[in-house]
C-alpha cells in the first residue's frame, strides 16, 4: 500500500477526497485575504511593519509552501480583560494572513459537510442566527414556552492552554 503524503501531487487534502490545485488557490487568495485582514488594523505596528515589504511577505509563504518548508511563527502571547483576565496567543500577521487565505480556498468544499446547526464561521451564520435558531428549539422543547427546559452554560477553564 502507498503512502499518501499532505501534499501528494500538489492536491490539497490526504488521499486526494478533494480535488482541486491548493498552492495556486493559495497564492490567488493571499493578496485578497490581506486587504480583508488589514482593514481597520493598519495603525497596528506589526501591521504596518507587514505591509512595508508586502511582496515579499506574500511570495515568501506561498514559496515556503510550494518547497513543503513552512512552519508557523511562535504566537504572540498577550493579557486582555474581557471581562475577566485572559491570556490570548495570537499568530503572527503572515500566518493570519496566510489562514484567511486557506480558509477561504476551502471554505466552499468544507461547508458542504457541516451540519446545519454550525454558525461560528460560516457565511450568512453567525450569533445573531445560532440565537434564532436556539429560539425554535427552546419552544418545542418547552412546548411554546410553557413547561421548564434546561440549557447547559459552560466554559473548561485553561481549555486552549491545554491543548
Amino acid at each position: 500500500m502507498q503512502q499518501t503524503s499532505l501534499v501528494d501531487n500538489r492536491w490539497g487534502c490526504v488521499g486526494g477526497a478533494h480535488r482541486y490545485d491548493f498552492y495556486g488557490v493559495i497564492l490567488e487568495n493571499l493578496f485578497r485575504s490581506w486587504r480583508e485582514f488589514s482593514k481597520g488594523k493598519r495603525s497596528k505596528q506589526r501591521v504596518s511593519r507587514f505591509e512595508l515589504n508586502l511582496e515579499d511577505n506574500i511570495f515568501k509563504p506561498h514559496e515556503d509552501l510550494l518547497l513543503e518548508l513552512w512552519h508557523p511563527d511562535s504566537y504572540i502571547a498577550f493579557y486582555t480583560q474581557d471581562p475577566k483576565l485572559r491570556k490570548i496567543h495570537e499568530p503572527s500577521v503572515r500566518d493570519r494572513v496566510l489562514y484567511q487565505a486557506i480558509y477561504k480556498a476551502l471554505y466552499q468544499t468544507f461547508d458542504k459537510s457541516f451540519i446545519y446547526d454550525v454558525f461560528s464561521s460560516r457565511n450568512l451564520r453567525g450569533t445573531h442566527a445560532g440565537v434564532k435558531r436556539f429560539t425554535i428549539f427552546s419552544k418545542k422543547v418547552s412546548s411554546n414556552f410553557t413547561r421548564s427546559a434546561f440549557v447547559l452554560k459552560c466554559d473548561i477553564r485553561k481549555f486552549f492552554d491545554s491543548i
